[in-house]
């Protein structure tokens, strides 16, 4: 069996990142993402005042559960997917609450996607110096190997 290569994405919400150097494919990319719509603040999500943003801290981790979660037969027929997926980071670091922002288009996808989620673990934001829980945007991509 082939092994994916699975490279997780981080967008959050409404940060001023500075660019960053090329990622590694151990860790995520950090790009701009977009504050909630009027259905997503409906459901629930919206955005927090923050001064630092959550990082992931375990991307060797998320990289190996992507693997092991990736659709036998979605690898076999070299699909390439990305789910992204609205993650509440609590005041330690840990998702509290997850659903899914934009679907890949495969439920198979989108149910491993919300598994991985429970596998993050991120550094808390905070603001003003107190540790706050964040809703982040949290891509995740599928990529059959080449």
């Amino acid at each position: 069996m082939r092994l994916p290569l699975l490279l997780p994405v981080l967008c959050l919400l409404g940060c001023a990142a500075e660019p960053e150097a090329e990622p590694s494919p151990e860790a995520p990319a950090v790009t701009v993402g977009q504050p909630p719509t009027t259905d997503e603040a409906a459901a629930g999500i919206r955005y927090i005042p923050r001064d630092s943003e959550p990082r992931l801290v375990n991307p060797e981790t998320v990289v190996a559960m992507l693997k092991r979660h990736y659709p036998d037969a979605l690898v076999q027929q070299d699909v390439d997917a990305r789910v992204t997926l609205w993650l509440f980071v609590d005041e330690s670091g840990a998702v509290a609450e997850k659903q899914i922002q934009k679907s890949s288009g495969y439920a198979s996808i989108d149910q491993a996607a919300l598994q991985l989620a429970d596998s993050m673990v991120y550094s808390p934001a905070e603001h003003e110096g107190t540790r706050v829980g964040v809703w982040i945007a949290q891509a995740v991509e599928f990529r059959a190997p080449e």
